[in-house]
């Protein structure tokens, strides 16, 4: 099994690339890939030691969580539903650009060589045959293979550093066409390290 370490960031965000989460895990790499591990530490610890609370423990920590995000996001207050909706916004329309449309067709005649047939690699992780496998279950060989083949063939191809550029183009223009929203979204998340650091350094 590969080591887990904190480079491995955005797995899946083009579907699989790495080789050796291909041979291991196919497309679906188990959640502490996704994040670095020392965030599935923190989580893991507070998750069981909220388990071992009575109720009226539980629901009081529960209260000191909420005054601390209170003083956390004091007069630093931003939506987030704009990123997100750009961000997919942004993935989908990258997927249309020319270059890209063609990166998957290369792709693709690639895959055919290998006797997969799937028109983009989104497809290909989308294939029922996996994408239905419950999580932490292991792959099929058929799945491991093919998501092998996936990464050669994006290799081959130059498929995701043409993906990335289109994306990227599309994010810049987008941020540039909201930028008064994330001027305001800069400056709540300055207030929420002064916020942060006045905490810190106590009354």
């Amino acid at each position: 099994m590969p080591d887990v370490d904190d480079k491995w960031r955005n797995r899946l965000h083009y579907g699989v690339i790495e080789p050796e989460v291909a041979q291991w895990y196919g497309y679906r790499p188990p959640a502490d890939l996704l994040a670095p591990a020392a965030v599935h530490k923190v989580v893991d610890a507070m998750r069981r030691r909220d388990a071992q609370l009575p109720q009226d423990a539980s629901e009081s920590a529960e209260r000191c969580r909420q005054q601390a995000n209170d003083q956390l996001t004091r007069n630093a207050t931003a939506g987030f539903a704009k990123p997100n909706s750009l961000k997919s916004s942004t993935y989908d329309a990258a997927q249309r650009n020319p270059e890209v449309v063609d990166g998957f067709r290369r792709w693709s005649a690639c895959m055919k060589e290998h006797g997969r047939l799937y028109r983009s690699p989104v497809e290909a992780g989308d294939d029922s045959r996996w994408s239905a496998r419950a999580e932490g279950s292991r792959p099929s060989d058929g799945e491991r293979q093919t998501a092998q083949d996936d990464v050669m063939c994006k290799e081959k191809t130059n498929l995701v550093a043409v993906w990335f550029r289109a994306e990227k183009r599309l994010e810049q223009k987008a941020i540039e066409a909201n930028a008064s929203y994330f001027a305001k979204l800069k400056a709540a998340n300055n207030q929420y390290l002064r916020n942060s650091r006045e905490i810190i350094r106590g009354p």
